[in-house]
């Protein structure tokens, strides 16, 4: 019997038993390695295209924009993942993400900000919907919500501090440059670990 991302149906894992393995902590780091700037965009968006001369109005639709491309995302990255696997498209989620940070260090107008912010939320929404996918692939459907659960805790407590490391960021040089290269960063260290992650074995 197969997953429908292609791979065998996971052994049943309890939250204590998948701790204590590898897998487990590479997927924490993954994750917050992405999510600690996830947020970064919904609270500074704006005022970074304000900066760029964009009114207020149309800066405050790029925020309707990522939302939209978030949901777009959630819908079609779970059946790519079906076909690709559940890795290889995570690690296209973070590619992405990564390549719309790039994007917004080099917006000048809405011509190229919209393109970045659909990218950015495409790909945050594709990665949302493949993490607990990603889990229950590994760990199997017991006890995922306590796993996903603990996992989303750990790692997404770090996204409250990425808009305030923007905000230093930005008072510091007086630009949202320097911070969006980190996120992009951020993002491809996460697809270099991404890279390492094997599905867990139980251990004796």
């Amino acid at each position: 019997m197969r997953t429908r991302g292609g791979g065998a149906v996971a052994e049943e894992w309890t939250l204590a038993s998948a701790k204590r393995t590898p897998a487990f902590w590479l997927l924490n780091a993954i994750f917050t390695l992405t999510w600690l700037v996830v947020f970064m965009p919904m609270v500074h968006i704006v005022p970074f295209a304000v900066d760029l001369g964009i009114p207020p109005v149309r800066a405050a639709m790029t925020i309707s924009l990522i939302g939209m491309a978030g949901f777009a995302g959630r819908l079609l990255l779970g059946p790519i993942s079906d076909r690709l696997g559940r890795i290889p498209a995570l690690g296209l989620c973070l590619l992405l993400q990564a390549a719309a940070f790039v994007g917004f260090v080099f917006a000048t107008g809405l011509g190229s900000l919209y393109p970045a912010a659909a990218l950015f939320g495409f790909s945050y929404g594709g990665a949302t919907a493949l993490f607990p996918a990603l889990v229950g692939d590994f760990y199997g459907r017991t006890a995922v919500g306590a796993i996903v659960g603990f996992i989303f805790a750990l790692a997404g407590s770090p996204a409250a501090f990425g808009p305030l490391i923007a905000g230093y960021i930005y008072s510091v040089t007086g630009h949202y440059s320097a911070a969006f290269i980190l996120s992009a960063g951020l993002n491809l260290a996460a697809l270099g670990l991404l890279l390492l992650l094997k599905k867990p074995t139980r251990v004796k």
